[in-house]
């Protein structure tokens, strides 16, 4: 069973793709409303913004997104996020005096990349999550002809993951 949904602008109907943008939006940011002319562009649309409320000159303008209200299967009403390429589009979908909603987007967290959890053969944490020095081992009579007798990179790793493989002891 598929799902077909047609969304639309709040206050907009389904009209054909060749339409005007209209000459004046309402852009609402917190509790404040501000007739503007739009931006022909995306970049443009931003800039509008940070003009009408001056307490968004400070914010990172990558952090500044316009959202629209829109109907889902006119049941449905939720917010839609417009995106950079696509305000060209919606804006022509847009009827005179829609509002514009401008929302600040969480900034990214630097450093968000989390460190792998160690490896067994790595030992445990310390306090400060550094590892703590392995265990030399053993080289094996597989790894130690292969110092003796110069490989490539990746037969030296393969002979070293076969030498380790609960395979690599089962067979003849």
């Amino acid at each position: 069973m598929s799902h077909t949904y047609q969304t639309t602008a709040v206050g907009s109907s389904s009209r054909g793709p060749a339409q005007i943008p209209p000459d004046i939006v309402t852009y609402s940011y917190g509790s404040g409303l501000v007739y503007v002319t739009p931006g022909a562009s995306y970049d443009d649309a931003i800039d509008l913004a940070r003009d009408a409320f001056p307490e968004l000159k400070d914010v990172d303008r990558d952090l500044i997104c316009l959202e629209v209200r829109v109907s889902i299967n006119q049941t449905e009403r939720t917010m839609a996020r417009i995106g950079r390429t696509a305000w060209p589009i919606v804006l022509s979908t847009l009827v005179r005096f829609e509002i514009v909603h401008i929302r600040i987007a969480s900034p990214p967290e630097a450093n968000t990349v989390a460190r792998p959890p160690p490896y067994a053969s790595e030992g445990s944490w310390d306090a400060d999550n550094k590892a703590k020095e392995p265990e030399p081992e053993p080289v094996s009579p597989t790894a130690q002809s292969s110092y003796l007798h110069p490989q490539s990179l990746t037969t030296r790793v393969v002979e070293r993951f076969r030498s380790r493989s609960p395979r690599a002891s089962q067979s003849p």
